[in-house]
């Protein structure tokens, strides 16, 4: 793939902070017109031998916790990564609102019982992870005033995109050429363990106006895009292999939240 050097550098960032210690999974929604390449994007990332990912192309709420209820009770799936958020979603209305429902829950509040008619999901401490997917901006315009309303995108940090002329023309080239053929999945490897990343009250402090600045317009005060950012630095710390959010993860969420947004206004 072509220009996503900085989208990349977004969602590793997010599976990176399923292994902070103490913290949420950061949650991501990939917003671009079809035929964009999101779910190519998320595709180079497989499941890795230490990473706490699962990938999947299609999945319920039901085969979530019949299928993999174990690996999530003990905490050995951090994130799920979706290609794209509608396959779940346009099946019948009750499996999708289930979906919603379970993610819902697994993303913030954390999961310790869920009953069906034909399974039981019981775990000791409430189960979080992560959920990295994408959709086609044509179909976001038609469904985030449900999401919204149920609190499903707040729960999501949006990251989107466009591309420009110029990469339109490159990609174009990229495909007669046949350089596709030799992409390969990118190997990530996460650490084995929880780590605790020290995140220093001045630098938090100034997260607070990029806050106000990218907080959704049905989030009334961004107490929740307070915490996404906040875990998105110490992530990014742990990414560069340090144990402390420093001014360089401060600097580096400034220039990254171009994309931070619904908008799709940042061009590749």
């Amino acid at each position: 793939m072509l220009a996503v050097e900085e989208l990349q550098e977004i969602v590793e960032v997010a599976l990176f902070s399923g292994r902070l210690a103490g913290e949420r999974p950061l949650s991501l929604l990939v917003i671009a017109d079809v035929g964009s390449g999101k779910s190519e994007l998320l595709a180079h990332y497989p499941e890795h031998l230490n990473a706490t990912v699962l990938y999947v192309n299609d999945i319920t709420a039901f085969a979530l916790h019949k299928h993999h209820g174990k690996e999530l009770r003990e905490g050995k799936i951090r994130h799920i990564i979706l290609g794209d958020l509608l396959t779940p979603l346009n099946k019948q209305k009750e499996q999708a609102d289930a979906f919603i429902t379970f993610m819902n829950g697994v993303i913030e509040e954390g999961l310790a019982r869920v009953e069906s008619r034909d399974s039981c999901f019981i775990a000791d401490v409430p189960v979080r992870c992560g959920l990295v997917t994408s959709i086609a901006r044509q179909d976001f315009e038609t469904r985030h005033t449900r999401w919204a309303t149920v609190g499903f995108l707040s729960r999501l940090l949006p990251i989107s995109y466009s591309y420009s002329q110029d990469t339109i023309l490159q990609v174009f080239d990229y495909i007669i050429h046949g350089r596709y053929a030799t992409d390969k999945p990118i190997a990530l490897w996460l650490p084995g363990s929880d780590v605790s990343v020290d995140l220093p009250i001045d630098i938090a402090r100034e997260l607070i106006p990029l806050t106000q600045r990218l907080k959704d317009s049905e989030d009334t005060y961004g107490f929740r895009r307070l915490k996404q950012l906040q875990v998105w630095v110490k992530a990014h710390a742990l990414y560069r292999g340090r144990h402390v959010v420093t001014r360089d993860d401060l600097a580096r969420l400034f220039e990254l939240s171009v994309y931070m947004n619904r908008r799709c206004e940042k061009q590749l």
